[in-house]
């Protein structure tokens, strides 16, 4: 930041300013911001953001940011051979209780030959250790850089924990299936970063989605973080073992149970658990559905462990063609 003065016709001003130069990533970010303020303004590129656990230690968590895109939204330009697609993507994370914030910034390019054949979906993530438990609040903005149309949204998440904490759940969160997914890197600003990554390759892979648009035929997946109290306590030999009582999920429309979903398998992950389920919608008629993962009331396991969660999500004909 450089103190100047500024004169106009050989008068100069009575007040002193202050220029700060940017980085090309930070001018952007600025105009960017805007669009996370105001994420309804930029809607024509579909953008879908998560904050998605990885583990838990300590009362401290591993978050997965992952933003991601549908190829096909992107402007391809003639380059020889082969299409061209251009974008930017940046993620803002505060933490509403102590706001502390990250910011993380990715340039990114895809070119394939013939895109008439189907594109993947884009998949930015990053993992950000240790996070404290409290709100945080998730905004992401795209830009089509041939076109110059931009993409925003924005999610809150509540980072379950806290030193005087019982049992903390995480979740359900849900993903959607997705047949190709190119991974690319998202990282923090101010680091350095990959290249490009060219049309690297994709493959089979999980994506944020939106709960209230669930497309017939889409694949779920809803995983549901469940730990220990107190939170944070470092267990040694001389605890007791934990005995994890048996996990229950279905669907239910309009209040009555109608679909029974296979038994949930408990995951290792750091010193909790992840349950998770598979959803194919493909025989889910359009309409809204709860979805629902309960304690089995009659197995045994450690007091304390129960759970009782429900989520909505509503499914809906895909668009012809």
């Amino acid at each position: 930041i450089h103190r100047v003065r500024i004169a106009v016709g050989g008068r100069t001003m009575p007040l002193r300013y202050r220029v700060r130069f940017m980085a090309p990533g930070e001018r952007w970010m600025r105009r960017a911001s805007g669009y996370l303020a105001r994420p309804e303004t930029a809607v024509d590129v579909s953008l879908q953001a998560a904050l998605v656990p990885v583990a838990a230690r300590r009362n401290r968590w591993d978050m997965s940011v992952q933003l991601s895109f549908s190829a096909d939204t992107l402007m391809l330009m003639p380059l020889g051979e082969r299409h061209h697609g251009r974008w930017r993507v940046a993620a803002l994370i505060n933490c509403e209780e102590d706001g502390k914030s990250w910011r993380l910034l990715a340039d990114s390019e895809l070119r394939v030959r013939d895109p008439d054949t189907g594109l993947p979906s884009i998949l930015h993530a990053h993992t950000l250790e240790k996070m404290k438990p409290g709100r945080y609040r998730l905004g992401a903005v795209v830009e089509d850089r041939n076109a110059g149309l931009f993409g925003a949204v924005q999610t809150h998440l509540q980072v379950a924990g806290g030193k005087n904490a019982g049992q903390i759940i995480m979740g359900p969160v849900f993903l959607r299936g997705r047949g190709r997914v190119m991974r690319v890197d998202l990282p923090q600003l101010g680091q350095k970063k990959k290249d490009p990554e060219l049309f690297a390759g994709s493959a089979a892979g999980m994506v944020p989605l939106d709960l209230a648009n669930v497309s017939r035929g889409d694949k779920l997946y809803v995983a549901t973080w469940i730990c220990p109290g107190p939170a944070g306590k470092e267990r040694d030999e001389t605890d007791e073992a934990i005995v994890w009582p048996d996990y229950l999920s279905w669907l239910s429309v309009e209040g009555q149970p109608r679909y029974r979903l296979p038994d949930l398998v408990p995951v290792p992950a750091g010193e909790c658990i992840r349950v998770e389920d598979v959803i194919d919608t493909i025989d889910l008629e359009s309409g809204a559905y709860i979805y629902h993962v309960h304690s089995d009331p009659g197995s045994e396991g450690t007091e304390g462990l129960e759970i009782d969660l429900s989520t909505t999500f509503t499914v809906s004909l895909p668009p012809e063609g």
